[in-house]
């Protein structure tokens, strides 16, 4: 992610997304790791502002950090967090539609209203300004333009690519045993519908020899109060569904 510190006025600066280098205050928008620049364990330069369950999930990662370093923001709700005497931020969490707890930030304060979005799937029903009535309030947008081309189509929504993959694994055949890429987060629509449309658990491996981010992902989701029905770790479970994951584990250093 960019490196940038924004000002917020009398020498206070937010960072979003960045957590290298000095900010008053950071913003996370999500999980993912290319989102994480500079954060470890021992992490301590200041505030972390994010959502409760983008918090739950770091922490699997990320064992030493203090909740007390972080400032919780439900969705749709108006916070306002105080820098200094002189400077308080507004802030509204937008729902992203990317990770779980994923988030897009409005801060607003003596500079204006700014968005900054993150990664996010825009969709029509839920980017509403009647859903979040700050999205017609935005002097500055700071706008996520990785996949922003062209060449790139999300024509199908969540819904319509979980029926299409569910359609693949029927015309396979229900008698084969099925192995499935999942190792990022966001990826949970697709084992929900799996274990809606076979009643069959996935199992996750966490024995093997697994790449860090990886394990990581496969044990917040063995945690999840909302996907624990669909998954198993055990190699005692009758399933027909095995996670793997594309990413290669470091080489022992031994």
């Amino acid at each position: 992610m960019p490196k940038f510190r924004y000002e917020a006025g009398e020498g206070v600066f937010y960072k979003v997304d960045d957590f290298s280098g000095d900010a008053d205050i950071f913003f996370l928008t999500h999980i993912h790791n290319d989102h994480l620049g500079g954060l470890h364990d021992s992490w301590c330069r200041g505030r972390i502002c994010c959502s409760k369950q983008t918090l739950s999930l770091l922490k699997t990662k990320f064992k030493g950090l203090s909740s007390s370093n972080f400032e919780i923001v439900e969705m749709n709700r108006s916070h306002i967090i105080r820098i200094n005497s002189k400077v308080a931020l507004s802030i509204v969490a937008i729902n992203a539609n990317h990770t779980p707890g994923s988030v897009m930030f409005h801060v607003s304060g003596g500079f204006g209203n700014r968005l900054h979005s993150g990664d996010f799937r825009y969709d029509p029903k839920i980017h509403t300004t009647e859903n979040f009535p700050c999205l017609g309030r935005v002097d500055e947008l700071y706008l996520d333009t990785t996949l922003f081309h062209p060449s790139w189509s999300f024509s199908l929504t969540k819904e319509q690519s979980c029926e299409i993959i569910v359609n693949i694994i029927r015309d396979f055949g229900l008698d084969r045993e099925i192995h499935l890429v999942l190792d990022y987060f966001g990826q949970e629509s697709i084992i929900k519908a799996i274990y809606k449309a076979f009643e069959e658990k996935i199992f996750l491996n966490l024995d093997a020899n697994l790449n860090a981010q990886t394990r990581h992902v496969w044990t917040a989701w063995s945690r999840s109060s909302h996907l624990k029905h669909a998954l198993t770790t055990s190699k005692d479970c009758s399933t027909r569904f095995h996670a793997c994951s594309t990413r290669r584990p470091r080489p022992n250093s031994n």
